[in-house]
């Protein structure tokens, strides 16, 4: 997802930059680490962008690839 995806999103949703940090429990700041992902400055972690595309489908992922996942094989 890039950035520009990530903000439309968001503003469809009608989530300001910082309701979407409260969502994810980001703290009293965390608004300006969400305008950084926006603004293509800063990375924007998996977990946001998985959390977005959730909310944004409203479909959860299929999570069978992802069962029995052994996170130690190369």
């Amino acid at each position: 997802m890039t950035p520009q995806e990530f903000k439309k999103h968001r503003n469809d949703l009608n989530l300001t930059l910082r309701g979407f940090a409260a969502l994810l429990r980001m703290g009293k700041h965390g608004w300006r680490t969400v305008q950084r992902w926006e603004a293509g400055t800063q990375d924007m972690p998996g977990y946001a962008v998985l959390l977005m595309e959730i909310i944004s489908t409203q479909k959860i992922p299929d999570l069978e690839p992802f069962k029995h996942h052994d996170l130690t094989a190369t």
